[in-house]
Order: structure tokens, then sequence, then C-alpha cells
């Protein structure tokens, strides 16, 4: 079982360890026990149920897999201090060299030179990098976010980065059974995800095991509270119902 986050800030980003207190204080000034404050640190985890999106780990045919949202050249940074200190403490574990693979994508709502600046902040940190697109593509061209972040990434190959391999796979799911299918026992595997539900749901089908998020079934236990196949679903109408509203104010407008 992962170590509480409240205890191992390693697996927590900088910004995150900062809200620590912050979350204590505002706990204290809601009148709760202190007693009940120190429980709720000491077995917080970045697990699917607790933190969904924020380094949610998972042990598929025996890579290290992390899922989170990042998306962004700044969240590209932390994580990619956070994949450094990671990587480094297994090497010491397995005395071996850990092969990174990493899936990102950008909002095609950004500019193009900030989704090229976080392919290149990611080819620094792995060795191979899947580049995918976002459902809902605002407003750009199929497969032109993930060519600017190709022009990132082959941009810092050239400048000496970490990165060897970049293979582009613009659906989320077929760039996760890509990544999977390329990952070997010991990998250090970060997803950053647009539907994050729909990403854990496929990886608990490689795992075949209960966790936080699966669904009960004949064959498999799970959580019968929380379903990640139900939420894509949630979360695919309200995307929906996103564009729609989109749509008008853009046709109000015109």
């Amino acid at each position: 079982m992962d170590a509480p986050a409240a205890v191992d800030l390693r697996r927590r980003r900088p910004d995150e360890r900062r809200q620590c207190p912050g979350r204590r204080g505002s706990g204290l000034a809601a009148g709760a026990p202190l007693h009940d404050i120190r429980q709720g640190l000491r077995t917080f985890t970045t697990s699917y149920y607790l933190s969904p999106g924020r380094l949610n780990k998972a042990e598929v045919n025996g890579a290290d897999v992390f899922v989170d949202y990042c998306h962004n050249p700044p969240g590209m940074r932390e994580l990619g201090e956070f994949v450094e200190r990671y990587a480094q403490q297994k090497e010491r574990s397995v005395e071996r060299p850990v092969t990174r693979i990493g899936m990102i994508g950008a909002p095609g709502d950004r500019r193009d030179a900030d989704i090229m600046e976080l392919g290149a902040i990611a080819a620094q940190h792995f060795d191979v990098l899947f580049l995918r697109e976002d459902e809902n593509l605002r407003r750009r061209k199929k497969g032109v976010s993930a060519e600017l972040l190709a022009e990132g990434v082959e941009a810092a190959i050239a400048d000496g980065a970490r990165c060897r391999t970049v293979v582009t796979v613009l659906d989320e799911l077929e760039a996760t059974r890509d990544v999977m299918s390329r990952a070997r026992p010991g990998d250090l595997v970060v997803l950053c995800v647009d539907q994050h539900a729909k990403v854990v749901a496929e990886l608990e089908d490689y795992t075949n095991q209960a966790g936080a998020g699966s669904r009960t079934t004949e064959w498999q236990p799970g959580d019968p509270d929380l379903d990640p196949r139900e939420m894509s679903d949630q979360a695919a109408l309200q995307s929906a119902q996103d564009e729609e509203e989109l749509r008008k104010v853009l046709e109000d407008q015109s």
C-alpha cells in the first residue's frame, strides 16, 4: 500500500505540500477536533478515490504507473522534478537504469508557444514520449496541438534532451494502450490525462484488481460507490453541454 501523502511528502508537488498547513488551519477554524485533523492527514493518500488526477499510482504488470492532470509548462516542471527523484530512488533499489515513459497532451486553447514549451520540458525527463490530444480540441484542427508538442520535443532533443523516442497517437485511450504495451516490469510510466476516469478504467482492465473507483461485478470485487465508466459518461455529457453553451455564445456574438 502507498505511504500516506502526509508522511511521504516526496510524492507531493511543492505547491501541494504548501497547502497542508492551510488545510490544517481551516479545519481548526471550522471547529474540527485536533485528533480528527491529525488522523485525516495521516491517512490521506494520492489514491484515485481520495484525490483523482493527483499523481494516482498503480502497479500494472510490474511497471509503476502514475496518472496526473498535468497539462501546462509550470505543472510539467513540477512533475519532471518528481520523475527525477522517483527514478533516482528506484534505480538505487534495483541497481539498473529505469526507463521513463510519458504520455502528454495540451489543451487546444493555449498559445502555440506554451504547447511547444510543454513538449520541450517533458523531453528533459522522459526517454519515450507519447503525444495525444484532448477529446475537446477547443477549436483547433485535429492534430495541430500534437504537432506543436512534437515541435517542442524535437527542438529539445536537438539541444541534447533525454528523450529519444516520440510517438503520436491522437486518441487518449489508444495512446494509453500503446504506452502500456510498451512498458516493461520496472519501468516508470506517467500518464498526463484529460479523461481521467476512462484512463483509470483502462488500467483496471489491465490489472484486474479491485481498486478505489472500480465497480463491483460478479467476477471482480471493488468499490460499488464510484464507477469510472459511469463517471466518464457523465464527463462526456458535461463536455457536450459545455460545447453547446460555447456554440450559443459564439452565435450570439456573431
